[in-house]
């Protein structure tokens, strides 16, 4: 099920199983497409942890997501 993920606190450097990096920062919003895959990778970057809220999306909800 697709979700949204929203840090609130903390930073996390998040690697997809293609090998893609990313930060993730408070405030940024993640949409995650595979939850039932595996294969992506996490670490967090510093001493906070990493606090985040999930908004799960029913089937064939739209998402106006724009990527920066």
């Amino acid at each position: 099920m697709r979700q949204l993920v929203v840090t609130l606190a903390g930073t996390l450097i998040f690697s997809t199983r293609d090998g893609e990096e990313f930060t993730l920062r408070p405030g940024d919003v993640l949409l995650a497409e595979d939850t039932a895959g595996s294969g992506h990778q996490w670490r967090l970057q510093g001493s906070d942890p990493w606090r985040r809220m999930y908004v799960v999306l029913a089937n064939g909800a739209d998402v106006p997501f724009v990527a920066d």
